[in-house]
């Protein structure tokens, strides 16, 4: 059962960092089929490999950090700005929101375990605990932190309760395959362009509504510890249900295996000249 709503700034600095993904009422949307090309298999060897070659390739760089314009679109809800960003597996995030000449307009940060948020215009610093729904109750957005984690470091893959349920050949012989936990009855698809990577990720719930689709665009090598990878210099992130995406093009990125902990650390007043 999802907790009554956190204080109206949280939910502020959410919305404006993730994204008005979640703004507006929920409208059931059914996805457009996605069980296109021709079926395969479950246990076919290729369509498997695919999937077993983006788990090795996406275990490169358990962490990032760059620069990217991100521009949120939603009922009601637009904002188009740079931001300096981190994250690290499983849940540390951090997000600069920047103004006019690059100066800090607000920041949110969490190290797994508590978040916090700074916010020029008020000149406060608060905080409080990171729950599984926590971004469901700061910003009515369907992803947990891990999710978000994953998406932006364009590394989703399915979690080991899941079973491959669908597999098919794709018109232009890309792969798209199927994962669900028995019984659940939700599905996250994940489509492979001709190259193996990843092209969009969308995860289905009861009823084919898509709870979240997130597109991979523009592949490039990208600097850090990771040779041979090649990262989506574009990523969007849709919630159709609320008819609100996300889109974070990225100006510069770094991969790594990890960061310091300072990345992640909750700010105090003071650390602002508070």
């Amino acid at each position: 059962m999802r907790r009554p709503d956190r204080p109206a700034f949280a939910r502020i600095a959410l919305l404006l960092l993730l994204g008005a993904l979640a703004a507006g009422c929920p409208k059931p949307v059914v996805v457009d089929s996605f069980e296109v090309g021709r079926p395969l298999p479950l246990d076919d060897p290729a369509a498997l490999r695919v999937m077993e070659a983006h788990r090795a390739r996406v275990a490169q760089g358990s962490a990032l950090t760059g620069l990217a314009r991100v521009a949120l679109d939603g009922p009601g809800f637009k904002l188009n700005r740079p931001q300096r960003i981190a994250v690290e597996r499983p849940r540390r995030l951090r997000f600069e929101v920047l103004g006019l000449f690059d100066v800090l307009a607000g920041l949110l940060v969490s190290d797994g375990v508590e978040y916090g948020y700074y916010e020029a215009l008020t000149g406060r610093v608060d905080r409080g605990l990171v729950t599984q729904d926590l971004l469901w109750e700061l910003a009515r957005l369907d992803l947990d932190p891990d999710e978000v984690v994953d998406l932006l470091l364009a590394a989703p893959v399915p979690r080991r309760d899941r079973a491959v349920v669908g597999a098919w050949r794709e018109p232009d012989f890309g792969i798209t395959l199927a994962y669900a936990t028995p019984g659940s009855g939700s599905t996250v698809y994940f489509r492979f362009d001709p190259a193996g990577e990843l092209r969009e990720l969308r995860a289905v719930e009861p009823g084919r509504v898509t709870r979240v689709k997130a597109s991979f665009e523009a592949y490039g090598p990208v600097e850090g510890g990771t040779a041979g990878r090649r990262f989506p210099m574009r990523i969007r992130l849709e919630s159709p249900k609320v008819e609100a995406t996300a889109l974070f093009e990225w100006k510069r990125i770094m991969l790594a295996d990890a960061l310091p902990d300072r990345f992640f650390a909750i700010p105090a007043l003071e650390d602002f000249g508070g």
